[in-house]
């Protein structure tokens, strides 16, 4: 995994263009966008594995990842889905291992900066605690 050097406007623009988090305003979106390290993933690479413990959370801006759980396949992710938020929210264990298909540009987001952004940004918690709901309450990494 590597940091990407793509401008913050070019990843604000991305972050706004995706459905997830069309209730948020440009500042906040900029605000995202500031907050986070933004990764590259290489085909092949995991970037979550499932029973470790995580702090991090990750939006994805472009590319694919397959999800397993045990080993098996459960579904994929593209643009606007969000990795991590479980262990990164409620902790401490990953639900899954995530692995890039293609090459993969996501937004790293921190716990704390999770947090921070969810207790500040009504709209980006709303997105976050959206999706973390419906992956507790059933599987729904293959929407």
């Amino acid at each position: 995994m590597r940091l990407f050097p793509s401008s913050e406007h070019v990843r604000a623009q991305r972050l706004s263009r995706l459905d997830r988090f069309a209730g948020m305003t440009p500042a906040d979106v900029k605000r995202v966008v500031a907050a986070a390290t933004t990764i590259r993933v290489a085909p092949g690479e995991v970037l979550v594995e499932e029973d470790t413990v995580g702090a991090t959370a990750y939006v994805v801006l472009s590319g694919e990842l397959a999800i397993t759980q045990r080993g098996e396949p459960i579904g994929t992710m593209r643009a606007g889905d969000l990795t991590g938020e479980i262990g990164a929210v409620a902790g401490p264990y990953r639900s899954a291992t995530v692995t890039a298909v293609v090459e993969t540009e996501a937004l790293e987001l921190a716990a704390d900066v999770l947090k921070t952004l969810c207790d500040e940004l009504p709209a980006f918690r709303a997105a976050v605690w959206d999706t973390a709901q419906k992956r507790l309450t059933r599987d729904q990494y293959t929407e």
